[in-house]
């Protein structure tokens, strides 16, 4: 399975890239168990079908799903040993790939010893090596290489060249672990010879693969990169390209170990490409870290802060997404309680009435899900959610789930004898209804006796705005770790900077008192410390924008703060006709900080100063207006008369170095601190402009209301 002694990092990479059908391996495992299945007739298939379904869940992400399924199936498969085995396999498989090794080597211990009993050595082979690979993910290469000899052995006595070819495969990355380099070689040398006579084109590739991480631990880069891209070739001709990205990212560890780091940016960077073309955000992140460290060690450090930045905010998502989906499992188990305590009510209630259908009816028409009652020849019965669904259905009883837009997968699933066969089932589905609203929903299922006689019950939860909702909190996440990083960065590059802008200055002073001094050496140092100044002012901001504030410092009363804001931008602007602040007859005040207030009415100010279409055209009027909204809110309208914002800028106008409307001769992020702080406040901040009408900014806080009246607070 992994083409060289498998690292944590490969391990993961290739678990997440299982995909149905690829390889021998599931062709060995349920070879036999689909012969008995064939002979044994419909309900011997539909337990091969749920093997099969389990294995792709776990294959595709979905763990927990595929778990799930495959050890009920391995229980419910107790009266046939040979498809029980192959449940065994994968299931034991899956509990690898979920980090689950303890679990993993109990139920591939089981399964040896039931393949041995039933006489199938092909799937002991499989499971011997799911025992080996729980060995290579612990970093033990002697075990590791002791499991896949006994597997090799039997593969041997089964004179099977494919199951052979994988074996000497999975033997080489042992060898190469174990720095037995010999017999790693010699375990290649069979494989590919193997792979070749048989025309197994992905073990060729796999071959390539352990041969170049053999020959790059040996010191022989070169020929170890020409092995790798090899591979790449065949993986890229037959589609696996996942993998195809992780060798990239492997090759470029390997270049950078072997001191070769511009070779280790080329195959990171195509690493990264790859990644991003396919989707494979793990092959990104990976790809980034470690681009970023070799960019470190060359001295590219713009480069290397861009390549650590990508890897930061993808390990963010990524690690956002895990907990937002081990939160969901919560949820799910919680609702199914809670279900299962409803249903418990109900069948009592149901008795306590003396089995009325009416009142069975009536409770089910009460609950808040969508319920839908099918029988063997159609629908029988469904709740008023179920009936709002498609209002316009002749009768409750003429409408079922099925006449709902469902994928074709769910509908099969969905239909009278798969859902009675199923037992009790559950999955999510996207579905369309009748007024044309697309919704994500989960589908509750299992058989019941309705009014005495089988059926099906199906349950349709809406789960839309619940993942609307962990959609927003994921995003909001994201842009709290990213305003973690910048003040981080801020604050170890300011305390060098200082340094810079010192020396500079020492620098100048020094050589204005020398009487040769040059003056274009002068001008030279003045300019540079001009530069460093502004950068530094630049990261002061950056620092202001990422640090938190105090959001209620106080009662400010509102005139005087628009007063020293309009000071503070004529006093910095030169030619500035006229700020007309007009303010209501009652006392305004407002909660938050004075100082922060007038900065951030003094930011918009200075914007709007600077919104001249260009040089030597005079400077537009500001005008500024408070109106008394209620007892609780206030509105700052700034308008000016200059040119209209377009659309698009408009739209980014308060994130962070925009410069549409940006405050001259500012560091870039003083509106998105401005837009920052008035969301602190719980206030909101809009933008309205248009052609010819110029552009008008509406501030709304929250007023200092109940102190003003002498209310309590």
């Amino acid at each position: 399975m992994f083409a060289s002694g498998p690292s944590h990092r490969e391990f993961e990479a290739r678990a997440a890239t299982v995909r149905a059908g690829a390889g021998p391996e599931r062709d060995a495992v349920l070879a036999s168990a689909a012969q008995d299945a064939a002979r044994l007739g419909a309900a011997e298939t539909r337990l091969l079908d749920a093997i099969l379904r389990g294995a792709d869940l776990a294959a595709l992400g979905r763990v927990s799903e595929g778990l799930a399924l495959l050890a009920a199936t391995a229980e419910a498969a107790a009266s046939h040993p040979r498809i029980a085995v192959a449940a065994e396999r994968e299931l034991a498989r899956a509990l690898l790939v979920s980090g689950r090794a303890a679990e993993a080597l109990e139920v591939a211990g089981r399964g040896i010893a039931l393949a041995r009993a039933e006489g199938v050595p092909e799937i002991e082979v499989m499971l011997l090596i799911t025992v080996a690979m729980v060995h290579a993910y612990a970093d033990e290469p002697e075990p590791y290489a002791a499991y896949m000899e006994r597997a090799l052995a039997i593969a041997r006595s089964l004179s099977d060249p494919r199951l052979i070819a994988h074996c000497n495969i999975n033997l080489g990355g042992a060898y190469a672990r174990a720095r037995r380099d010999a017999d790693a070689q010699r375990a290649y040398d069979e494989a590919g010879e193997l792979a070749r006579a048989i025309g197994w084109t992905e073990g060729e590739a796999l071959v390539l693969s352990g041969l170049g991480g053999l020959h790059c631990e040996q010191g022989r880069l070169e020929s170890g990169e020409v092995a790798f891209l090899a591979s790449n070739v065949i993986l890229t001709r037959l589609g696996q390209m996942h993998q195809v990205g992780r060798q990239l990212e492997q090759l470029g560890v390997l270049c950078n170990e072997n001191g070769r780091p511009e070779r280790a940016v080329e195959h990171l960077e195509a690493a990264i490409r790859v990644g991003q073309a396919h989707g494979f955000e793990g092959v990104v992140w990976l790809s980034a870290r470690t681009l970023a460290q070799v960019l470190r060690g060359l001295c590219r450090f713009q480069e290397a802060f861009d390549a650590l930045t990508l890897s930061v905010e993808l390990r963010e998502a990524e690690q956002q997404r895990r907990t937002e989906t081990r939160l969901q499992e919560l949820r799910l188990e919680h609702r199914l309680d809670l279900e299962r305590a409803e249903a418990e009510h109900a069948r009592a209630r149901a008795t306590t009435l003396a089995a009325s259908n009416e009142a069975l009816r009536t409770l089910l028409d009460a609950l808040p899900l969508a319920i839908f009652v099918q029988g063997p020849t159609g629908p029988l019965w469904s709740n008023a959610v179920a009936r709002a669904l498609n209002p316009e259905a002749e009768a409750p009883e003429g409408l079922g789930l099925l006449a709902l837009k469902l994928p074709a997968e769910a509908r099969r699933r969905l239909a009278y004898e798969a859902a009675r066969a199923a037992g009790m089932d559950a999955f999510e589905v996207a579905l369309a209804l009748a007024s044309g609203d697309r919704r994500d929903g989960e589908i509750r299922f299992g058989a019941i006796d309705f009014e005495g006689h089988p059926a099906v019950l199906y349950m349709l939860h809406d789960l839309t705005d619940r993942k609307r909702m962990a959609a927003r909190v994921e995003h909001l996440d994201r842009v709290a770790a990213l305003g973690t990083l910048v003040s981080g960065i801020a604050h170890e590059v300011n305390n060098p900077l200082a340094y810079v802008v010192a020396n500079l200055d020492f620098a100048v002073m020094a050589l204005r008192d020398m009487n040769d001094a040059p003056g274009d050496v002068i001008d030279a140092l003045r300019e540079a410390t001009d530069g460093a100044t502004r950068v530094r002012a630049v990261i002061q901001a950056m620092r202001a924008f990422a640090a938190p504030r105090e959001t209620s410092a106080g009662p400010v009363e509102l005139g005087s703060v628009l007063r020293d804001a309009a000071e503070q931008v004529r006093g910095a602007v030169n030619g500035l006709q006229v700020i007309a602040i007009s303010l209501p007859s009652e006392r305004i005040e407002v909660e938050g900080d004075r100082g922060s207030l007038v900065q951030t009415f003094a930011n918009l100010l200075h914007s709007a100063v600077g919104s001249t279409p260009g040089p030597g055209t005079p400077r537009p009027d500001i005008r500024v207006d408070v109106v008394a909204k209620s007892t609780e809110r206030v509105e700052i309208r700034i308008g000016d008369d200059g040119p209209a914002i377009d659309p698009e800028r408009r739209r980014r106008l308060f994130d962070p170095f925009q410069k549409g409307r940006a405050v001259p001769n500012g560091a870039g992020l003083e509106l998105a601190t401005a837009a920052r702080y008035v969301h602190l406040l719980g206030g909101r901040i809009d933008v309205h402009s248009a052609e010819g009408e110029g552009t008008l900014v509406t501030v709304e806080l929250l007023r200092n209301a109940a102190r003003f009246q002498g209310i309590p607070a």
